[in-house]
C-alpha cells in the first residue's frame, strides 16, 4: 500500500513489484528484494501462516500497533479511536517539558497513547504473535571503493528520478543547504514535469532570505517555476479549526507548525508529488560521538544534550527500545550504532511525523529512502562520508554547473 518503485530493476509498477515479491522463493530473497524498494509504503506479507508487516526503509509511512490486541494501523489515532484510548500524559509531558531543549521528539517507543507503540525502521511486526523482529542488518557492511560507489549511487538516483517522473508531476522543496542541492541535482537530470518551492514565515522572513535566493537561482538554471509559500501564525480562516483537527489526528498530538501545513493545504498543487531531501544525513556521520559500542548512556546522549536525558521516563523508554527493537551491537554486525540510531530513531520517530503532518497537503517521496542505496553509501569509508565529499561528487557527476552556486553561503 502506497508509493513504491524499484530503481535497481527499473520498475515503477507497484503491481509488478508486489508480484515479484510474492514470487520470492524464501525469506532471504524476499528481504533482499525489499531492500531494493524506494518510496513510502507498507507491505503486509503472509509467510508460513504468519502475517508480517513491513514499512519503507526510513519509516516515512508510519506503522503503529496495539500492545495488547492484534491491531496495526498507519496512525496512532486510528487505533486510539477504535479502542477508546486517551492521550498519554507521559508523551505530553515530554513535548511540553522546559527542561528538554533542542529538537523535541518522543523517546524510545513512546507514542501519543500509552497502549500503542510505533514500529521503527528495520524491524517488522508479526500480527499473530504480537512480535517485533529486527531483520536488518543481516550481514557485515563491506568497505567499498569511493569512486566506484559514487558512480553506482549516481546511476541509481538517476534511474529512480526517471521512474518517478514517468508517474508523477513533482514539486521539490529547496533551501540553501547541501542535502537540498543534491536532491535538486537528481531532479534536474530528467525532462519530467517539475517545479520548485521554498517556504518562509512572515514572523521572521529575513532568516529565510538565503533559502529563497538560492531556490530561485537554481530554478532559473532550468527555466523552471519557483514558488515562495509564505505562512502566518495568525491564520483565522473559518475552516482552520477543521484543518487543525485533521492535522492533529495525522500526528497524534500537537507539534510542529500547523500554520505552515495549512498554507500548503490551501496553495500546493493537488496533482504534484512533493520531493523531500531528508534521510541523506544517515550517511553523513550526523552524530560525532560514536566510539565504542551502543549502551543506554550513549543512546540518551545522542537523543538530547540537555539534562532531560536523565529523566526516568526517557531512560525507561530507551530501555524498552533497546529490548524490543533489539537495538544492541549484538545485532549490528559492523554498522556503527550512531548511524543506525539516526536512521531508526531520529528519522523513524521525528522525521516520519513531519511527513505525516504534511499529508493533508501532498504526498511525499524521499530519494534516499531505500535500504540498499543507504547501505551502498554507508559502505564508503567514514572519513569521506564525514567530509561531504560523497554528496559533492554526486552533484558534480550529474550537473557540474551546480558547483558554481554557493551552499549555505560557501562555495563547493
Amino acid at each position: 500500500m502506497g508509493l513504491l518503485i524499484n530503481p535497481f530493476r527499473s520498475i515503477n509498477s507497484h503491481v509488478l513489484i508486489c508480484k515479484q515479491l510474492a514470487e520470492c522463493i524464501d525469506e532471504k530473497d524476499f528481504l533482499e528484494y525489499l531492500d531494493e524498494i524506494s518510496g513510502r509504503f507498507t507491505i503486509i506479507d503472509k509467510f508460513k501462516n504468519k502475517t508480517q508487516v513491513y514499512g519503507d526503509a526510513g519509516g516515512t509511512r508510519t506503522i503503529y500497533y496495539d500492545k495488547n490486541h492484534s491491531i496495526v494501523s498507519s496512525h496512532s489515532h486510528l487505533i486510539a479511536d477504535l479502542m477508546n484510548y486517551t492521550a498519554s500524559e507521559q508523551a505530553l509531558s515530554v513535548m511540553s517539558s522546559k527542561e528538554f531543549t533542542g529538537r523535541k521528539y518522543l523517546p524510545g517507543l513512546l507514542s501519543p497513547f500509552n497502549e500503542i507503540r510505533p514500529l521503527t525502521p528495520n524491524t517488522r511486526y508479526t500480527i499473530e504473535d504480537k512480535l517485533v523482529e529486527r531483520f536488518f542488518p543481516r550481514r557485515k557492511l563491506s568497505t567499498s571503493k569511493f569512486n566506484e560507489t559514487i558512480d553506482e549511487v549516481t546511476n541509481v538516483l538517476r534511474i529512480q528520478s526517471k521512474l518517478i517522473h514517468e508517474l508523477y508531476k513533482t514539486s521539490t522543496s529547496l533551501t540553501a543547504g547541501l542535502d537540498s542541492r543534491l536532491t535538486f541535482a537528481i531532479q534536474s537530470d530528467n525532462l519530467g514535469d517539475k517545479d520548485y518551492f521554498t517556504h518562509i514565515s512572515n514572523v521572521n522572513p529575513m532568516s529565510f532570505e538565503e533559502d529563497v535566493k538560492i531556490g530561485k537561482k537554481l530554478a532559473e538554471l532550468l527555466n523552471e517555476k519557483h514558488t515562495v509559500y509564505e505562512y502566518s501564525t495568525k491564520i483565522m480562516d473559518d475552516d482552520f479549526k477543521e484543518f487543525k483537527s485533521i492535522w492533529f489526528k495525522n500526528v497524534g498530538m500537537y507539534r510542529g507548525s500547523v500554520y505552515l501545513f495549512k498554507t500548503y493545504a490551501d496553495n500546493y498543487p493537488s496533482d504534484r508529488l512533493h520531493i523531500r531531501s531528508n534521510l541523506a544525513e544517515i550517511v553523513r556521520v550526523y552524530y560525532k560521538n560514536r566510539e565504542g559500542s551502543s549502551s543506554l548512556e550513549k543512546i540518551v546522549n545522542l537523543y538530547t544534550k540537555s539534562d532531560y536525558k536523565y529523566n526516568p521516563l526517557v531512560l525507561n523508554s530507551f530501555k524498552e527500545f533497546i529490548n524490543i527493537a533489539k537495538f544492541d551491537n549484538e545485532y549490528f554486525y559492523n554498522y556503527n550504532f550512531a548511524d543506525l540510531f539516526y536512521w531508526e530513531h531520529r528519522m523513524g520517530m521525528w522525521h516520519s511525523w513531519i511527513v505525516n503532518e504534511s499529508d493533508a497537503a501532498y504526498e511525499t517521496f524521499v530519494p534516499f529512502n531505500n535500504r540498499k542505496l543507504l547501505k551502498m553509501m554507508l559502505s564508503i569509508p567514514e572519513e569521506e562520508r564525514n567530509s561531504d565529499e560523497l554528496f559533492i561528487r554526486v552533484i558534480n557527476n550529474i550537473n557540474p554547473a551546480l558547483m558554481d552556486i554557493p551552499v549555505n553561503k560557501k562555495m563547493l
